[in-house]
C-alpha cells in the first residue's frame, strides 16, 4: 500500500500543472477581463474588428478573442463559417440604451412604439427588454450585473453560412451589454453554438477599469 502511495505521489508531481485563467488587461481602453487558457487576444487595429453602428470603422477599443485550435477543434469537421473569432468585445462611449440597440436588446415599450403594435409582446411590460435573432426571433433578455456595472445578457438564434458560400441554418449565438451607467459600456458577443461557458465568464469578470 505504502510503495502504491508513493507512486500515485510521483505521478502527481511529475503532471504539468492546469493552466489557469488569466485577466487581460488594456490601459489604453480602460478595460480588463478574464481569458480562459490557451486563448489568444487580438487588439484592434490588428483585430480589424469593425464598429457596430452603420459607420463600419474599425474602432480603437475592440478585441477578439482566439482560442487553441479555432475554429476546428470546436467545430468537429462542420462546414459552418464560424469567423476568425470565438468572442468579439467592443469597449463604447456610449449610453446602456445606445450600446444595447447595437447588440440587438430592445424595450418592448419601444418596439411597440415603432412598430405601432400596442400588443406586441401582451405579456411583458413596456420596461423588460428582448434580444432580437433573425427571421423575427425574439428571447428574454436576462439581467446581470459585476463590479460596477449593470447590463443584459441572452442567446440569440442567428444564420450560419458554409466557408465557400450557402446558407447553412440557425444555431446558438451569445450576445450581452454591461454598462456603469456613465457613458462607459460594452458590448460582447459569440456568434457560435460553442463556448458559452468561456462566454459567460468573461462577461461577468469583465471591469471598467
Amino acid at each position: 500500500m505504502r510503495t502504491a502511495t508513493i507512486l500515485v505521489a510521483a505521478m502527481l508531481l511529475a503532471a504539468p500543472a492546469a493552466q489557469a485563467d488569466r485577466r487581460f488587461t488594456s490601459k489604453a481602453c480602460k478595460c480588463s477581463f478574464i481569458v480562459p487558457p490557451g486563448w489568444k487576444v487580438v487588439a484592434n487595429p490588428e483585430a480589424k474588428i469593425e464598429s457596430l453602428g452603420r459607420n463600419r470603422v474599425v474602432p480603437r477599443c475592440a478585441f477578439g478573442l482566439i482560442p487553441t485550435g479555432w475554429p476546428e477543434k470546436y467545430a468537429r469537421g462542420e462546414e459552418r463559417d464560424f469567423g476568425r473569432y470565438a468572442i468579439e468585445v467592443w469597449v463604447l462611449r456610449e449610453t446602456f440604451r445606445q450600446a444595447a440597440h447595437e447588440a440587438f436588446f430592445e424595450q418592448v415599450g419601444t418596439l411597440r412604439t415603432a412598430w405601432r403594435a400596442p400588443d406586441f409582446e401582451p405579456e411583458k411590460r413596456a420596461s423588460d427588454w428582448i434580444l432580437q435573432g433573425r427571421q423575427g426571433g425574439r428571447s428574454d433578455a436576462v439581467p446581470i450585473h459585476g463590479q460596477g456595472w449593470r447590463g443584459l445578457t441572452g442567446t440569440a438564434a442567428i444564420g450560419y453560412y458554409a466557408k465557400g458560400g450557402g446558407y447553412r441554418g440557425m444555431d446558438d449565438a451569445y450576445r450581452a451589454v454591461i454598462s456603469t451607467g456613465h457613458r462607459r459600456a460594452s458590448v460582447i458577443m459569440a456568434d457560435n453554438p460553442f463556448t458559452h461557458k468561456a462566454f459567460r465568464r468573461l462577461v461577468l469578470s469583465f471591469r471598467f477599469e
